[in-house]
């Protein structure tokens, strides 16, 4: 005997039973309303597709870092533009951190962060200078601005308060 599923009467009856867990709705009783149907049924497979991307995702998570380290703690034999071998195995994490040691130590034009073969600046200062000049003119700017324009409220309101007293006193004189 072959027992064969219908797989729209499967979610149908999930969502029937979930009509009648959430609302009490029992759809055997001629209750059904449609609009609550769909809404259930959005609800149900909504939650169904988040359940599915978290166990994903935490596979990946676990998956893939791992497997990274050992491709980029893997050696490898670096060769010349004619495919002979050039210098002893390393491994990708060592070459990366040589060529980023090369590129942090490039000389650059101070103003506009170009390759220099004139003077200059290692790129490292450079970027740091950039970084510590954005912040200062955005958000310490930012901080200036709003301290700034109290100070002005406040002189305002003492200039006010005083000019205020002068005048009271000029005018009640007696």
């Amino acid at each position: 005997m072959e027992i064969k599923f219908d797989r729209d009467e499967i979610k149908k009856a999930i969502v029937e039973q979930c009509m009648f867990e959430m609302y009490g709705v029992d759809t055997d009783e001629g209750c059904r309303i449609d609009y609550l149907y769909n809404m259930v049924r959005d609800e149900v497979t909504k939650q169904y597709k988040e359940m599915i991307h978290e166990k994903v995702i935490d596979h990946i998570e676990k998956m893939v870092p791992p497997l990274l380290n050992e491709l980029i703690d893997r050696p490898y034999q670096p060769i010349d533009e004619y495919g002979e071998p050039r210098g002893p195995q390393k491994t990708i994490r060592e070459a990366m951190k040589d060529k980023m040691s090369v590129i942090w130590e490039e000389k650059v034009d101070a103003k506009d962060g170009s390759r220099s073969s004139y003077g200059g600046i290692q790129r490292i200062e450079y970027l740091a200078r950039r970084v510590v000049k954005h912040y200062f003119e955005e958000e310490l700017n930012k901080d200036l601005s709003s301290t700034i324009r109290n100070l002005e409220e406040t002189f305002k309101d003492s200039i006010i308060d005083s000019v205020t007293g002068l005048l009271t006193a000029k005018l009640f004189k007696k």
